[in-house]
């Protein structure tokens, strides 16, 4: 019998021994942060908001319009249609007898986060053996210890501490059970996986429309590791239902599938599309790769609305950054269909996902952690995969640094947790 446990020896039920460390490892790390109040944007979401305290109307109410709709923002920001998460806030009301509970509702964050990092563990397993990684046991471990390294990103403070970015972990929840519907056993079984598919990816988008960008993740690793081609296309029926759905009643809410017009953006209307991703190539590289994951200089701008600046000309700054993704992103989908290179796989995911922070659409923000918080995921699969060589490089432990890195993360996790528990900073 092929091992799986943590450190070898045959044992099945392992992968649940694994799934219960990272469920209660993850709470104990952010249970701070059940304390905190209401910060930013959350208001807006909650005491501010006539939709999620409204006391008649059925859940229908939620998918008639826009999410800040009720909201003093409604005419400023009307391009978001984010209608399950709209229904969670509410539903935490009535649970807390018609009152806004900042324990419970940050309770639940902690709690959804949580199954997040479950739900990437079973998805990174399954992708992991699906792509012919060594052994069934080395896979396991090897998904356990990228789940840890994703559950203590410090960047996802920012995501976790804020109950109104709750939409980043619903949609990452929902996008990768879907996922786990094409991954998995059933995935023949033609009405089966089609139904559960759509139903994941439609709450998924519905809960935060930028997920729509794992679909094409999705399809790749078919493309690229596929097994059984004729039998596994039959989830993408149902997820390509689920889309179509979601657009019929996201331009029957909001009068637009993109942004309308009227919505506030960060660039000026006169920016085309190419200088506002030249210009935000730079800030990306710097940003999104070194402060996230060397420098940790998270959130730098609390006071501002945007973090990142986008001004002046992108030069020739701009241009060699967009090149270096460019090309970064050219070699990875080569290594991924020419040798099979599930870390390949993994930059494509944080390239593919990240996207829209290169703003080739103008999505009203200048930057924020949240806004990589799927992509992270993919990340993660890189960073990790080079820890594992240098471990094996080393001779030593082969996870050693991937386990020195997560107590390393997990210690800047706590410190920096305690940036989002007031608006005094």
């Amino acid at each position: 019998m092929m091992s799986d446990g943590l450190v070898g020896g045959p044992s099945r039920g392992s992968p649940w021994i694994q799934a219960f460390v990272l469920f209660i490892g993850t709470i104990c790390l952010y249970s701070p942060s059940i304390g905190f109040g209401l910060t930013m944007d959350d208001p807006l979401v909650t005491s501010l908001n006539a939709d999620v305290s409204a006391e008649d109307g059925g859940i229908s109410r939620y998918f008639e319009h826009g999410f800040y709709e009720a909201t003093r923002l409604g005419g400023r920001n009307n391009n978001l249609y984010r209608p399950v998460t709209s229904l969670s806030l509410a539903l935490n009301y009535r649970a807390a007898g018609h009152s806004f509970d900042t324990r419970a509702l940050h309770l639940t964050n902690v709690l959804l986060y949580a199954f997040c990092v479950l739900a990437a563990f079973f998805c990174l397993r399954l992708l992991l053996e699906r792509s012919g990684w060594r052994t069934a046991a080395s896979a396991g471990v090897f998904a356990f210890s990228l789940a840890a390294l994703f559950a203590v990103l410090p960047s996802h403070t920012e995501t976790v501490s804020n109950i109104k970015h709750r939409e980043e972990m619903l949609a990452l929840l929902f996008g990768l059970l879907s996922w786990l519907c094409v991954l998995g056993p059933r995935a023949g079984q033609r009405l089966w996986s089609a139904t559960l598919a759509g139903i994941a990816f439609f709450l998924a988008i519905c809960s935060k429309e930028s997920v729509v960008l794992l679909l094409p993740c999705i399809l790749l690793f078919e493309w690229a590791f596929g097994i059984e081609r004729s039998r596994r296309w039959w989830p993408f029926a149902g997820v390509a239902l689920s889309v179509l759905v979601y657009a019929y009643m996201r331009y029957s809410a909001l009068g637009a599938l993109l942004s309308p017009t009227e919505t506030r953006t960060f660039f000026d209307a006169s920016v085309t599309a190419l200088d506002r991703v030249l210009l935000s190539s730079g800030p990306f590289l710097e940003y999104y790769l070194w402060d996230q994951l060397v420098a940790q200089r998270l959130n730098p701008a609390f006071s501002s609305p945007f973090v990142i600046p986008h001004v002046g000309d992108p030069g020739l700054s701009g241009i060699l950054s967009f090149l270096a993704l460019l090309l970064s992103a050219a070699l990875a989908l080569f290594l991924l269909f020419r040798r099979k290179s599930f870390p390949a796989f993994g930059w494509v995911v944080f390239l593919v996902t990240a996207v829209l922070t290169l703003q080739p659409v103008a999505i009203g923000t200048g930057g924020a952690f949240r806004l990589v918080f799927t992509a992270s995921l993919g990340l993660t699969c890189c960073v990790g995969a080079w820890l594992l060589w240098v471990g094996e490089r080393m001779r030593a432990w082969h996870h050693l640094p991937i386990v020195l890195v997560v107590a390393a993360y997990a210690g800047v996790t706590i410190v920096r947790m305690g940036n989002w528990e007031s608006d005094e900073r």
